[in-house]
């Protein structure tokens, strides 16, 4: 299906996208997808408690209707309401007309937070075992030499006067671009990563009384605020003129004189 006609919806699309709508499990993926933002086939099955033929099923015929996006990311396939066209309006619109207070639908809300939390501290877990070892890691996936050629040619060759990394993870981006800009910074928000400056490495804050920024931690809307508040104050501080400050951990653990 096209999904680029401005003046609308043909009878052709409307039918297909309703009768790829029109099931009460079809309904409920598009409910969850439209509140979770994206999920793949295993959480479905999680969240729905129906096999994962049943589930591809569902999904494949959804998104021959237009209504669904299907994306890859490493190994995994991950679906989205559709976010363009007019088969995405359809989407957003039988969406909208469900009752929010569905107790089924919010049995699935309930379920699909729980699940992408497990899913969100079983990768902090893993990269916490394997940090040292990530970047070999990560080459597994996607051949290392494809992503950063993609970067590169995506980025330019500058000079930049700034490049702010955010989520910085092993400092790799900085490690490959950093040279191109007058002043590259990285941020992360995991505890347990430590900073390189001059070579010199320094660990994080681990006295941070609120280090969890998780989005199933805090909620979505919490979590957009902190990215987007992080981010401010870091491209502000980098603009501002540098002022020589020195900070030691000794001079915290002593506490005000």
């Amino acid at each position: 299906m096209s999904g680029d006609d401005p003046q609308g919806l043909s009878r052709a699309q409307a039918l297909a996208g309703l009768r790829a709508a029109g099931e009460a499990t079809r309904l409920r993926i598009l409910a969850l997808l439209a509140a979770a933002g994206e999920l793949n086939v295993k959480d479905l099955t999680q969240i729905l408690g129906q096999s994962q033929p049943r589930i591809s099923r569902h999904l494949k015929l959804m998104a021959e209707a237009g209504l669904i996006r299907r994306f890859r990311e490493g190994s995994w396939v991950f679906f989205r309401l559709a976010d363009s066209g007019v088969e995405a309006t359809l989407a957003r619109a039988v969406v909208a007309s469900l009752d929010a207070n569905d107790l089924t639908l919010a049995r699935d809300r309930a379920r699909a937070t729980a699940v992408a939390k497990a899913r969100a501290e079983a990768a902090q877990t893993y990269f916490k075992a394997h940090a040292s070892e990530w970047d070999e890691i990560r080459a597994l996936h996607v051949a290392e030499r494809e992503v950063e050629a993609a970067m590169d040619a995506a980025l330019g060759q500058g000079p930049f006067k700034l490049l702010v990394d955010l989520g910085t993870g092993t400092g790799r981006i900085l490690e490959l671009f950093g040279d191109r800009a007058n002043r590259a910074l990285g941020f992360d928000l995991n505890t347990v990563e430590f900073a390189v400056e001059d070579g010199v490495p320094y660990a994080i804050d681990f006295m941070n009384a609120a280090p969890d920024a998780d989005p199933h931690s805090v909620g979505p809307d919490n979590f957009a605020w902190i990215v987007e508040k992080v981010a401010a104050f870091a491209v502000k501080k980098a603009q501002e003129p540098k002022v020589p400050l020195t900070y030691r951990w000794s001079s915290l653990l002593e506490g005000p004189k």
